[in-house]
């Protein structure tokens, strides 16, 4: 929510942004999430305008030191190479295919290698190079045909010999191997989500969109875009030898396109020394390059937003796969929760709380209930009626993340005569 005191937004697009956070037809919310992540943050600062109507509607429009600054919000994404490349819809076809003979038995490893097509430019909305595998709807005709079927038949019979599955033609580019001496599932591939042009990438093309309906702005004023990760490996990615990084490709950009005059990346990162992937272990790395010799106090606002921004839950690629599986399983409008993490003591249960009042709504079915990771023993609420042990108090506890979840505390007290035999105190 934004912060009335400093951001103001007009109604219709107010509206759709509560349409398009409520709408499963999109696979992916982040690009508006983040929208509404960075105005919540920036209200903090200075007063915000959200989409005035200014020739083009920006996103941002504030005022600091006598200046007036116009910026816009972008996510960026691999969304295009992946659907342009995919590897992991070939993947699990692969072990769709096979599952039948390792629930029959077959021990073995198995493992998937996928080559490049050959170097070459592209439209602007993808990148120069792909893999060298069809689109899904040719699987069958390409890859997973009779000498597929060959391939399985000879698995079937020498379940005890190495085997292996090869394509290489024009249409694909593929090995896919079999050892009995090995265990496990590999997959090799080139990183196509590589920038290995300077300007036919997702950063460069998401910068060029963003300058061009800034320029429509009809107000003079400081332009600037502020990307931020929608999972994309090159706004995160550091250049090499072999392929851009985004430092690189936005200084170039900025070389080239005199009306912006900075840049600001927005990026979460999971610390790799903690193995945990809880809240307090991500940080957003924010990046600000402009184009002044010096600091300019009208930018302020901008370097400071990402110390406002709420705490990152999750990379973007786990936000990717997450809000994919809620669009899947139907649960486009449930936040994270803390089910199956519980903690049972001789006189206290601590669980989510969304979990109890599902389970006493009869949404969380018993079963169901029953059978989460913390049922591996008992069900403890059976436990405690049957050690006669009644609830004494009941509260809830904040979690200090500011969690989509809460934690229900139930103490229970001694044995009570009211639900169990009687029986004599133990003397000390």
């Amino acid at each position: 929510m934004l912060d009335e005191n400093a951001a103001w937004m007009p109604h219709k697009p107010l509206q759709e942004q509560v349409r398009t956070l409520n709408s499963s037809k999109k696979p992916s919310p982040l690009a508006t999430i983040w929208e509404v992540a960075v105005l919540n943050a920036l209200s903090k600062i200075v007063k915000v305008e959200h989409e005035p109507d200014l020739g083009s509607r920006p996103d941002i429009i504030y005022r600091a030191n006598g200046e007036t600054v116009i910026a816009d919000v972008r996510a960026v994404s691999d969304r295009e190479r992946h659907r342009a490349n995919p590897v992991d819809e070939l993947n699990d076809e692969f072990a769709n295919r096979v599952a039948p003979l390792i629930e029959a038995g077959l021990k073995g490893g198995f493992s998937l290698a996928i080559g490049p097509t050959t170097f070459r430019p592209q439209k602007l909305e993808t990148d120069a190079t792909e893999l060298n595998i069809p689109r899904v709807e040719q699987f069958e005709e390409v890859v997973f045909n009779t000498g597929f079927e060959d391939f399985l038949c000879s698995l079937r019979s020498s379940p005890n010999e190495h085997h292996s599955y090869r394509i290489n033609n024009c249409n694909c580019n593929l090995v896919f191997t079999f050892s009995p001496n090995s265990n496990g599932w590999t997959l090799d591939k080139f990183r196509y989500t590589q920038s290995t042009m300077l300007r036919f990438n997702p950063v460069w093309n998401a910068l060029h969109k963003k300058s061009c309906q800034l320029g429509k702005v009809t107000v003079p004023g400081h332009r600037g875009i502020i990307l931020c990760d929608g999972d994309c490996d090159t706004l995160r990615d550091n250049s090499e030898w072999d392929h851009y990084g985004a430092d690189d490709i936005i200084r170039g950009f900025l070389c080239e396109e005199n009306s912006i005059e900075f840049i600001l990346t927005l990026a979460p990162v999971h610390n790799g020394f903690r193995l945990d992937l809880s809240p307090e272990n991500h940080s957003v790395v924010g990046r600000l390059i402009y184009r002044a010799v010096d600091f300019p106090a009208w930018l302020v606002p901008i370097r400071d937003l990402s110390t406002k921004l709420p705490q990152i839950r999750s990379t973007a690629l786990n936000a990717r796969y997450e809000a994919e599986w809620r669009h899947e399983a139907g649960q486009w409008s449930s936040g994270s929760n803390f089910r199956g993490a519980c903690n049972v003591s001789e006189n206290q249960i601590r669980m989510s709380a969304r979990d109890l009042l599902e389970l006493l709504a009869g949404v969380l079915r018993q079963d169901a209930f029953e059978s989460l990771p913390f049922m591996v023993r008992s069900n403890p609420f059976l436990n405690k009626l049957a050690n006669g042990q009644l609830i004494t108090d009941v509260r809830i506890e904040k979690d200090k993340t500011d969690a989509d979840d809460d934690w229900a505390v139930l103490e229970f007290g001694n044995p009570d005569p009211a639900v169990s035999p009687f029986r004599v105190n133990r003397v000390p």
